[in-house]
């Protein structure tokens, strides 16, 4: 039903085309802008069969001119005489669509072109023999058409190669979006991966003394239902830690261990990282200056350090126009400096201390009360400092806005 309703909308935009037109050769006969609108919705339509969509045109296209010549002169017979002759166009037209490209295996975009040129002209050939009755066709006549139809078909070749292009452009945006989400996907597992990594040796040594208290006590006889408990608790710790590698493992398949042999470069991953701010948050605006754009080989945690602060500092931001975002990166001796600021509303000096500690946190959901997890900060801290051997500093004003500066050994990077 869509396919035919498709097919219907092509012969009304068909007959549209039919009003543009120039008068050639004899009275009726006309060249429109039609027959070089009809191969284009051919080729853009290109699921639909191409034969019905031309039956169908044949028969909504001569159907609405003669109803519009109507308008004009109020003779049924005469119009019908006048305009009737374009059904042969379009049946023309598609008998030899289908001979030279419809029932070909291959269909390329150069058999295409040569096809509606064919079409074009013998199709106009085919009319005006009908219009004239043969006899009153000339040379001139035939050179005339087919110097209109060359013409024509100039005018589609060009505006499909228009439309390739702009579709390429599409498919290149699209494909440049679903690669930032990926890897932006991707940093976020390799980020939490980390923590939990990180968790699992704690995990482990919770284990341990959990079992050193159960032998404790077991040893010293001072009491079976707490044996029984530090035993119990003991191997529930340890069930723990299986399901935490079960779930290290799942992130690892998921994330794309391929993407992460190549370098990338700073204001690559950085601009990776404020694409969606971009897109999300009118009222913030982002200012680069990128000096030192270095390659980075573990550029999944370097990015998820990068989104963590910048996420801050959009968070921190209210809702007031002309919030800016400043992201510098430059090369100070042997360290890569980073320093992301913001005019957002600032950390109280009281919270200054306690920002890294894992568990704080000062956002919570005003409606449910649900205080936000507070894992951010921690990650950025360990992952600066222990994983590239860096440190961090946070400088905040309240009402005034945050800095934070990194400093990495490039070495590191």
């Amino acid at each position: 039903m869509t396919n035919f309703k498709n097919m219907v909308m092509i012969g009304f935009i068909v007959s549209i085309g039919t009003q543009f037109y120039l008068n050639f050769f004899i009275n009726g006969f006309i060249i429109t802008a039609s027959v070089v609108i009809l191969p284009i919705l051919l080729y853009v339509y290109n699921y639909l069969s191409p034969i019905p969509t031309l039956l169908t045109v044949s028969v909504i296209s001569p159907l609405v001119r003669y109803i519009i010549e109507l308008f004009k002169i109020p003779d049924y017979k005469a119009m019908l005489s006048y305009v009737g002759p374009d059904v042969t166009f379009y049946l023309a037209y598609a008998f030899v669509f289908y001979i030279f490209y419809e029932r070909k295996k291959y269909k390329t975009l150069n058999r295409f072109v040569l096809t509606v040129l064919f079409c074009d002209f013998l199709s106009n050939i085919v009319e005006l023999s009908v219009r004239t009755n043969i006899t009153g066709m000339n040379f001139k006549m035939i050179r005339g058409i087919f110097g209109i139809a060359a013409v024509r078909t100039t005018i589609v070749f060009f505006v499909i190669l228009l439309l390739k292009k702009y579709k390429s452009i599409l498919e290149r945006e699209e494909h440049e979006l679903r690669y930032r989400k990926l890897y932006t996907l991707t940093a976020f597992f390799k980020s939490e991966s980390y923590y939990i990594n990180k968790n699992m040796n704690q995990i482990e040594k919770l284990t341990k003394k959990a079992y050193q208290i159960h032998k404790l006590i077991s040893i010293n006889k001072y009491n079976n239902e707490l044996e029984n408990k530090t035993l119990e608790f003991a191997k529930d710790i340890h069930e723990v830690k299986k399901d935490y590698q079960q779930i290290v493992q799942g992130m690892n398949i998921l994330s794309d261990e391929n993407l992460n042999k190549e370098p990338m470069r700073i204001k690559d991953i950085v601009n990776i990282s404020i694409s969606s701010i971009k897109e999300n948050n009118k009222n913030i605006y982002i200012k680069l200056n990128i000096r030192y754009n270095i390659l980075i080989k573990d550029h999944y945690y370097f990015s998820s350090i990068i989104r963590n602060i910048i996420n801050n500092s959009v968070e921190a931001c209210d809702n007031k126009n002309n919030n800016f975002i400043h992201i510098s990166v430059y090369k100070e001796g042997d360290y890569c400096t980073i320093i992301i600021s913001d005019t957002g509303k600032g950390i109280k000096q009281e919270y200054i201390d306690s920002i890294f500690t894992p568990g704080f946190s000062t956002k919570y959901d005003v409606k449910t009360g649900d205080i936000f997890r507070g894992l951010g900060l921690p990650i950025i801290k360990d992952l600066v400092e222990n994983h590239f051997r860096g440190s961090i500093k946070v400088d905040s004003k309240e009402n005034i806005g945050t800095t934070v500066t990194i400093k990495i050994p490039r070495n590191e990077l």
